[in-house]
């Protein structure tokens, strides 16, 4: 009898744990949701088409090896806009956004409408605090093609960091009629939509 009552307690025990572990996922779960819609920021999908196949055992060379073997590319051939494409993006994945801009302005010289070029220029001008600069490098990118990640970073731009919700309306709006546009982006720009009033 007593070790029944104590199977039982012991269950219940369990239940409760477990009950409370799935509670505290959840919670986990609402306030990353909270923290995104009201902390948003750009998308950098596709960042990694940026960066060239590397030779082979490349991918599990160190940074420091990756940096090397890049800057002696770029030595051998200091116009080649992979290279110098995978230069910026190895200093955006570092968070070095003045290097990372130096070798980005390298390629615009030798690539001025490349989109991936002007996609990391943009990405770069935000994260080194200049919005509006930014805006102007991703207008600039979907006058030559329609992004839908460069719409949507511009969206987020104007409502969020230059305060210009018309603005950002139509760029929201481009992306959901676009029908290549990733559906998670789609499905933010539409949350973005139905906040705009709130």
């Amino acid at each position: 009898m007593a070790t029944n009552i104590a199977l039982t307690a012991l269950n219940g025990g369990k239940k409760l744990v477990l009950g409370l572990i799935g509670l505290s996922l959840c919670a986990i779960l609402v306030a990353s949701f909270a923290y995104r819609t009201s902390h948003p920021n750009l998308t950098e999908p596709g960042r990694q088409q940026a960066a060239q196949a590397m030779p082979a055992g490349g991918g599990a060379e160190s940074g420091t090896d990756e940096l090397t073997h890049l800057m002696a590319l770029m030595k051998e051939d200091p116009n080649n806009v992979g290279v110098l494409k995978q230069l910026t993006d190895f200093f955006i994945r570092q968070q070095d956004w003045n290097r990372a801009g130096f070798f980005v302005q390298k390629a615009q010289v030798v690539a001025p409408s490349d989109p991936q070029v002007l996609y990391m220029h943009g990405i770069i001008l935000f994260n080194e605090q200049k919005p509006a600069e930014a805006v102007e490098v991703f207008e600039s990118l979907i006058a030559l093609e329609d992004d839908a990640s460069a719409r949507y970073n511009l969206g987020i731009i104007y409502k969020h960091f230059l305060k210009q919700p018309d603005k950002a309306k139509p760029h929201f709006e481009a992306l959901l009629a676009n029908p290549k546009a990733d559906a998670e982006l789609k499905q933010r720009a539409q949350t973005e939509l139905d906040t705009e009033h709130k």
